[in-house]
């Protein structure tokens, strides 16, 4: 499972967690995650386990004698699976089948939902932090988060520096050129216009995907 995981969406996690406000992360983004500084690799061998969406929970055993629960028993606490992570119902199946549904649909919600990641949020129990949108256009938000890493301490650029922050960042492919810009003075003011526009929503994009990350969420649109 670990191995079908796309990272290219956690690289930009990362990147926008490096350029985040470490005062402002939530207790839980400080307590998994370490201070920015670190590269790539080395935060993704340390906190890549936090993304991994566990293999699906249907452990399902039918235990019909006393060497059954035995050989369940001794496994069970072997691999530290008293955690609260499993347990084990028994039942009475000459009561009603109606009431056995309810009653064990009951208790699995109770126990499920008061584990972290669980059935509230909808993410498995390993997956502690889950991307709000696995099928989010990545390029945008890259370059959300290349033109807000221009200004230093995000400052809001004024009026007159928006098209060129745009001609700045690396991530302005569908305008033209600098050159291009040159050409005809009417065509130009056309095109600072469009740019400019379009770095100042890639701009205030970028800072809703930081604050978004100082609280644990990614990717948030703004």
């Amino acid at each position: 499972m670990k191995d079908q995981l796309d990272i290219e969406p956690f690289k930009l996690w990362h990147r926008a967690l490096e350029m985040s406000d470490v005062s402002q992360w939530s207790d839980e983004v400080k307590r998994d995650f370490p201070q920015p500084g670190m590269g790539w690799d080395a935060w993704w061998a340390e906190c890549g386990h936090l993304f991994q969406p566990s293999v699906p929970l249907m452990w399902w055993n039918e235990l019909t004698s006393p060497k059954d629960w035995a050989q369940y028993w001794k496994g069970w606490k072997e691999d530290g699976a008293d955690d609260g992570a499993t347990f084990a119902l028994w039942l009475n199946m000459n009561a009603p089948v109606e009431e056995l549904i309810e009653r064990v649909a009951a208790e699995i919600r109770t126990r499920h939902k008061s584990k972290r990641g669980g059935a509230e949020d909808g993410r498995t129990c390993d997956e502690q932090y889950a991307l709000l949108d696995r099928r989010a256009k990545w390029g945008p938000i890259e370059a959300s988060l290349d033109v807000l890493q221009q200004m230093p301490g995000h400052r809001k650029p004024d009026s007159v520096e928006w098209w060129a922050l745009g001609l700045a960042s690396k991530a302005h492919k569908e305008f033209k050129t600098k050159a291009d810009f040159s050409k005809d003075i009417h065509d130009a003011g056309r095109q600072r216009v469009r740019l400019a526009s379009w770095t100042r929503e890639r701009w205030m994009s970028g800072l809703a995907l930081i604050a978004g990350v100082e609280q644990g969420r990614f990717p948030v649109i703004g």
